[in-house]
């Protein structure tokens, strides 16, 4: 998952600001299948035989969404700073069908959403 957000925040001490965040989300999605079939093929005056088959198919996938959250930001030193947040981002939903034919396999991503908490330490400089 990545996002581009903006932040807009309120000051609550001279060195610790809340703040909410918002913007677009994509993700990477990669879906993987393989089959393998088995089929006994009976023969009158032979033993019988199986024959075997396999197949394979694969699926890759940009999904553009949305991105909400908020955190705090607070001075722990002198030009060091923590910080923690949380940000849901959505994608909708998704469908895709693979292996088509015979042994076609639907896939429905339903709200597919990811839930991220966010924790970093920075340094700022010229203070």
């Amino acid at each position: 998952m990545t996002a581009a957000c903006a932040r807009v925040g309120y000051l609550v001490t001279p060195s610790t600001i809340l703040f909410a965040s918002g913007g677009v989300s994509w993700i990477q999605n990669q879906i993987d299948v393989s089959s393998v079939t088995s089929t006994r093929v009976a023969h009158y005056c032979a033993p019988d035989t199986i024959s075997t088959s396999t197949a394979s198919d694969s699926l890759s996938k940009t999904n553009m969404g949305w991105s909400l959250g908020g955190g705090i930001e607070t001075k722990i030193a002198h030009n060091w700073l923590a910080r923690g947040e949380y940000r849901y981002s959505s994608y909708g939903s998704q469908q895709a069908s693979l292996m088509k034919g015979t042994q076609q396999i639907s896939v429905d991503f339903d709200k597919h959403s990811t839930q991220t908490l966010l924790v970093g330490v920075a340094y700022q400089f010229g203070q």
